[in-house]
């Protein structure tokens, strides 16, 4: 399948149940960053705009790279008269965003999904200065009962289940490869609080989840009321979970 499909007809339970990222990496990515209002940060897979949105509330012009229509349509409905976010309808490896132009590239629960070598030349291309670079995935912590039950049941109805955040590891070799090495880990945690309905959704809302009309897709919701149920608290679930960031610069 092409990547940039992956999420149609998922685009309405993404923009519903996923979550945002930990607002002390925003912190720590202007200071990094020295990022002011007249920068530019490009925020590429930007989906339905979550990590583009947190970007913009600290001040900085955001530029939002999303290639499927559906995601980027919740993006720019969720942009409506901000004047700092512009959207761009292309890809990773060819943004058409202007040579030198950018000064902070970020990739939220995204380069899984990339030609990664592809992406890194055309980081080099429209970053500027020091060539900043930022992945961002919010992972489960996976040993926690309720994630541990997810995966289980992900596993056994999702055929294409890789596992979370797209398989992506903690010390995953394709991001050391993408920074030749030398980065920086930041870890927050960010903790996710869910009821039953938006739950599910997030749920439903994973590049390998069965979408409504699919064999299994009632199969698939019933099992994930089944484990809200089981954890649950009060009508809530807490499900634990760290925003992870690797960070370095390409020169």
């Amino acid at each position: 399948m092409d990547n940039t499909q992956r999420f149609t007809g998922r685009a309405g339970v993404y923009a519903k149940a996923r979550p945002g990222y930990a607002p002390q990496l925003i912190e720590r990515l202007v200071a990094w960053a020295d990022l002011s209002p007249a920068s530019v940060v490009a925020d590429i897979g930007a989906g339905t705009g979550i990590f583009s949105a947190q970007l913009a509330a600290a001040g900085s012009r955001v530029v939002a790279v999303e290639p499927n229509a559906e995601m980027r349509a919740q993006a720019t409905a969720r942009f409506d008269g901000a004047s700092n976010v512009i959207m761009l309808g292309s890809t990773a490896e060819a943004t058409g965003i202007r040579d030198a132009s950018v000064d902070l590239v970020t990739a939220a629960q995204a380069f899984h999904w990339f030609d990664h070598e592809a992406f890194r030349a055309e980081c080099l291309r429209i970053l500027r200065g020091n060539a900043r670079v930022a992945l961002v995935w919010n992972m489960r912590v996976s040993e926690a009962p309720v994630n541990a039950a997810c995966e289980q049941a992900f596993r056994k109805l999702c055929p294409r289940f890789r596992g979370f955040s797209g398989g992506v590891r903690t010390d995953d070799p394709a991001v050391a490869q993408f920074f030749r090495d030398t980065f920086e880990t930041w870890r927050f945690a960010n903790d996710l609080v869910y009821d039953r309905e938006v739950f599910v959704a997030r749920c439903l809302s994973g590049s390998y989840a069965p979408k409504a009309g699919d064999d299994g897709y009632e199969t698939f919701v019933c099992a994930m009321q089944d484990i809200f149920d089981e954890f649950q608290q009060g009508g809530q679930l807490v499900v634990p979970n760290q925003t992870n960031a690797y960070i370095g610069t390409l020169r």
